[in-house]
């Protein structure tokens, strides 16, 4: 199986780097690649995460100095299996129509679809940030994952739970998704399956 580390929303400020337990519980997961959604905000504080395996990522709405270094969006297959990594921000109405949900602390903001971009419709995963809320689920024949926010502070949504997401994708095209969150002791606090339909 090929193993994807999924993270997003460290929002790292300058000389900071990501908290070594949640350093440790990626590196454990032995992943083959490391995706992370953006608003990574001080992009030399991934350094300990480019040594566990490959990273690509994408930009986020804060990550201001590398708007023209960091791609919109990644498109990814392994096998049969069709992966689109973005941020979520969508264009400025729906960026401002999230803000609003999440500032009166709605937790239907984990469920909002509205912002994906088009490229969405031709993916078996879809893979997004910005909400710093994970989740995990199957709808329509495409797997939805967001790992959350990995560091504390990043999580405005009230008690922090830093969180990512392990993707497994087997030679057969079936994909397994769980949220690890560090409330869980960085083991899996929830599980998703689903196959490519190739």
């Amino acid at each position: 199986p090929f193993r994807i580390a999924v993270l997003g929303d460290t929002h790292l400020s300058r000389g900071e780097t990501v908290p070594p337990d949640a350093i440790d519980a990626i590196r454990g997961t032995e992943p083959d690649l490391i995706l992370h959604t953006g608003d990574v905000v001080w992009l030399p504080g991934l350094a300990p995460i480019r040594k566990i395996a490959p990273l690509l990522l994408v930009r986020g709405n804060r990550d201001f100095m590398y708007w023209r270094e960091l791609p919109a969006m990644v498109r990814i297959r392994i096998g049969c299996v069709r992966l689109l990594l973005f941020h979520g921000y969508g264009n400025l109405l729906g960026y401002a129509r999230m803000k609003v949900i999440s500032m009166r602390r709605n937790p239907a903001i984990r469920e909002m679809n509205f912002n994906f971009p088009p490229e969405a419709r031709d993916a078996d995963v879809l893979v997004y940030g910005h909400t710093h809320m994970a989740r995990a689920e199957v709808s329509d024949e495409k797997m939805i994952l967001n790992p959350g926010a990995l560091t504390e502070k990043a999580n405005v949504y009230g008690a922090g739970k830093p969180s990512f997401a392990l993707i497994t994708v087997a030679q057969d095209g079936r994909v397994e998704a769980e949220i690890r969150a560090r409330a869980n002791g960085w083991h899996a606090s929830c599980r998703v399956v689903n196959a490519c339909h190739d």
